[in-house]
């Protein structure tokens, strides 16, 4: 480098490796010494510890640009005297050119312009400063390389060929050893051989030959090439050097191994970028290295915005059950940790995610750097959340459905038998007040457990089908009853409705307590909307709601402008006896009671509500294609005389059976009783007549009401049968609808509605 200090020291700055590699050789073969530098940054440093001559610097390069460079040494009065000359890779590019004259460049030069060229104007800005003549130092610069380059030319490392054009085509003149070590020892042979004979199978090859001497401009390009010495086919980079006139030199690179690993590495990228969770690497000084798409989904940052960043200033987040300190000593100490994030991302949204991280080693064992996977589990929380809840409505359904069912024997019992001694009583006597008030109390009992077999869905439903339309309508002046007049209710229904099947009786009971618990919820009055329509529930919304059915729904919704419930009432309101209301002012049963009848007719309740913001329930039942029921007649309260007709009852509860017998006997009827399935087939089988009626509950220990009616169909199929139970039994119900075949009296019953259904069915 010494020799070449008095025609210049160039610094050559391009990010480019190639690139800068072959401008510092064409530098250094033009005559001048040059230092090379991949970036504007190490090109300020250079300029810092080394007397330069002239900076060559291209113009498009990341974060300080050949423009800003120029501004920046144009600015430090220490090298503001140093002649910039900018090289663009555009052909016109007029407002680069512009802007880096302006910056206070000296010149400009396009890429691929001829070494002499380049030679030429480096020489001549360095003779302006030195105040020489140019041409005197170019030619001088010129000879003296040539000798320099012919004496280096053997040791390039990449495989060198010289060509010279010879008309139309090209001769090999020359080689260096890198070119023999590829050739294994056969380039001698190949020496006088034009282009167009060593190429006749890569015309891309002998394309680049003609576009280096028609644009005088080192031409770089790529392509696969089956090497004569071995047969083997291979990627090669190849520079073409315009060196003069009638000589170019070329420069090769075997790539195949590099493209094949960027190769895999752009797949490997690729099928990153497809998978469903974020993936993002770190290098050992914690910087961002990687960051797939499913990490800017995520997160909410691009990957140019979080490369090169430290994690925490692209994320904030706390681990769960865990410090930052305690997860990041884990992985620092290399084992793996997998956890639960809270995460809060670019716009402020704070949602949980699933992490592991693991280290990366090298095969030495040291850290280089982590690689973190995580995903959004949110709605994965949330059906988790739903989930519990459900299981948790479940077991109090269960609980709550076997003491209804206990309740509703001794029930039975308490207003059969008052009922009975009311109406054995005298008018004026003291004792009937006292049996009536017994009598209210048992049927407000009754009405509990019934809201509790509701919400445990162990009732047994009735269903016909519906107009929900029809029902609304015939329920608006009970409503406006209920409400009061401080409240306005306003409806608002579809004209044509499609029909759903449910108990009609249960319906008016969600509409009844959805009216109630909003007149409540509106102390001062307000506004009670009921709305009807039809909704069609997809996969996305029943995968957000557990107990959700994709389908064609009609919905009925009940809106108010109450308080409003917070997230933590909303979590409880369907539960059995949790209410807000204050004491004495509801049972708490009145919404888990919507939520068993809902639930057991296939249906689906969804509720929205903020505190002082009102709330709307919306009730959800599958669409059937039946026709709409008629009305069912209004049964007669007569009792006919039971003279004649011998009833054979069956149920394992004394209480209830000695009930049914006095209130069957006590109209006539001669009754036969068992406590058993086992021993009611004995009196069956031993009785001298026929038994008109077989009255059996469907709950009994050892043989099931429809396990001992199974047997006497055997006996006698057109065998009249009632059942009676106080919740539902797979035996005569499915999923809780009644079969409409089957006769069948609810726990609690009275005595007239008892000998009411017997008298229908020994018509």
């Amino acid at each position: 480098m010494s020799e070449n200090n008095n025609n210049g020291i160039v610094l050559v700055v391009n990010d480019d490796p190639d690139s800068l590699e072959v401008t510092r050789l064409l530098c250094e073969y033009s005559g001048f010494s040059a230092i090379a530098a991949d970036s504007g940054k190490s090109a300020l440093e250079a300029l810092r510890q080394t007397k330069v001559d002239l900076v060559l610097s291209d113009v498009i390069m990341p974060e300080i640009d050949g423009v800003e460079l120029c501004r920046r040494i144009k600015a430090e009065p220490l090298t503001a005297e140093i002649p910039v000359l900018l090289v663009t890779a555009l052909r016109y590019d007029n407002e680069g050119v512009r802007q880096g004259l302006q910056a206070g460049a000296d010149d400009y030069l396009q890429v691929g312009a001829p070494v002499e060229l380049l030679s030429r104007k480096v020489a001549r800005l360095i003779a302006q400063r030195r105040e020489r003549s140019a041409r005197q130092e170019a030619e001088e610069a010129l000879r003296r390389s040539e000798e320099r380059f012919r004496s280096q030319y053997k040791g390039i490392p990449l495989p060198t060929y010289s060509w010279r054009r010879i008309d139309d085509d090209f001769e090999l003149t020359d080689y260096n050893q890198a070119a023999e070590t590829l050739a294994q020892g056969h380039m001698p042979e190949y020496m006088g051989l034009k282009a167009s004979e060593l190429f006749q199978e890569a015309p891309e090859v002998l394309r680049g030959f003609e576009r280096c001497f028609e644009e005088q401009a080192t031409i770089k390009g790529e392509t696969w090439y089956r090497l004569r010495a071995t047969g083997e086919t291979r990627r090669f980079a190849i520079w073409y050097v315009f060196v003069a006139p009638d000589l170019v030199m070329v420069h090769t690179d075997d790539v195949t191994q590099r493209r094949q690993d960027e190769e895999a590495i752009r797949f490997q990228a690729h099928l990153l970028d497809m998978v469903g969770q974020s993936v993002i690497a770190a290098d050992e000084a914690g910087r961002i290295v990687f960051w797939n798409r499913q990490s800017e989904v995520l997160y909410g940052a691009a990957a140019a915005e979080a490369i090169g960043r430290p994690p925490l200033d692209v994320i904030q987040f706390e681990p769960v059950g865990a410090t930052a300190g305690e997860m990041l000593g884990i992985l620092l100490g290399g084992g793996r940790w997998s956890g639960e994030l809270l995460v809060r991302n670019q716009e402020g949204k704070q949602f949980p995610v699933a992490f592991t991280g693991t280290p990366i080693q090298n095969e030495q064992g040291e850290l280089k750097g982590l690689v973190g996977i995580s995903s959004d589990i949110s709605e994965q929380k949330l059906l988790e959340q739903q989930l519990r809840q459900s299981q948790k409505m479940e077991a109090v359904g269960r609980l709550a459905g076997g003491i209804a069912h206990d309740f509703n024997n001794l029930l039975t019992a308490i207003i059969g038998y008052s009922q009975m001694v009311y109406a054995e009583l005298r008018q004026g006597d003291p004792l009937r007040d006292r049996i009536n008030e017994v009598l209210k109390a048992g049927q407000r009992a009754a009405s509990l457990t019934s809201q509790l077999l509701a919400f445990s869905r162990k009732q047994v439903l009735q269903p016909k089908v519906l107009d929900l339309n029809v029902v609304v309508k015939d329920m608006d002046k009970m409503l406006r009853r209920v409400i009061g007049e401080d409240v306005e209710l306003a409806l608002a229904l579809q004209p044509t409705l499609a029909r759903v099947k449910a108990d009609p009786g249960q319906i008016e009971q969600v509409l009844l307590n959805l009216a109630i618990n909003a007149r409540d919820a509106m102390p001062k009055g307000g506004k009670l909307a009921i709305e009807t329509g039809e909704v069609e529930i997809d996969d996305e919304y029943a995968e957000l709601h557990a107990d959700a059915v994709p389908g064609l729904y009609v919905v009925l919704a009940v809106r108010d402008t109450g308080c409003g419930m917070d997230a933590q009432e909303l979590s409880q309101i369907f539960e059995p006896f949790f209410t807000t209301k204050e004491q004495g002012r509801g049972t708490g049963l009145g919404l888990s009671t919507v939520y068993g009848i809902v639930k057991q007719s296939g249906g689906h309740v969804a509720v929205e509500s903020e505190p002082g913001k009102g709330s709307v329930f919306k009730i959800f039942l599958p669409v059937t294609k039946a026709e709409a029921d008629g009305r069912p007649p209004r049964e007669s309260e007569a009792i006919a005389d039971g003279a004649s007709r011998t009833i054979l009852v069956v149920e394992d509860d004394e209480l209830v059976r000695k009930l049914t017998r006095h209130a069957l006997e006590s109209s006539g009827y001669e009754v036969l009783e068992a406590s058993s399935g086992a021993e009611a087939i004995l009196i069956y089988d031993q009785h001298p007549k026929p038994i008109d009626l077989v009255i059996t509950d469907v709950v009994m220990p050892q043989m099931s009401g429809r396990e001992f009616i199974q047997r006497l169909e055997v006996r006698r199929p057109d065998q009249k049968i009632l059942y009676m139970s106080g919740y539902t039994d797979d035996a005569i119900v499915h999923h809780g609808v009644l079969d409409e075949e089957r006769p069948f009296i609810q726990k609690p019953f009275t005595v007239a509605s008892l000998t009411i259904k017997v008298r229908d069915l020994l018509k």
